[in-house]
């Protein structure tokens, strides 16, 4: 059996909709049938935007080491993300370098 393709998704700006849509990403069964998805934003935030929304909060994050040999969904937190002053909802000068930050860690 061959292992499915891992997809790496980024979270978008954390104060926009993307951690949202990422906790339903996670949670969706039918996207694991066709790959394993990595998403790769700050694990916190989608811990809080999970508590906010009565979503399924997202997995411990994983190491830079183990995206090789992922089998399961996962996160991957660059750790690159300032959270002084974040509120939801609101973009900032520092969401918008996460979200940047967040796709330069994909690649």
């Amino acid at each position: 059996m061959s292992r499915k393709p891992t997809i790496a998704i980024t979270m978008g700006d954390p104060a926009g909709v993307g951690p949202e849509i990422c906790l339903d990403l996670l949670a969706n069964s039918q996207v694991m049938e066709f790959c394993t998805p990595v998403v790769i934003g700050d694990v916190s935030v989608l811990e809080d935007c999970a508590a906010a929304t009565g979503k399924t909060p997202p997995l411990p994050s994983i190491g830079e080491e183990e995206l090789a040999r992922l089998v399961r969904p996962a996160v991957f937190d660059p750790q690159c993300f300032d959270r002084e002053g974040f509120q939801p909802g609101t973009i900032s000068a520092s969401t918008g370098k996460a979200a940047y930050d967040f796709i330069l860690s994909s690649i």
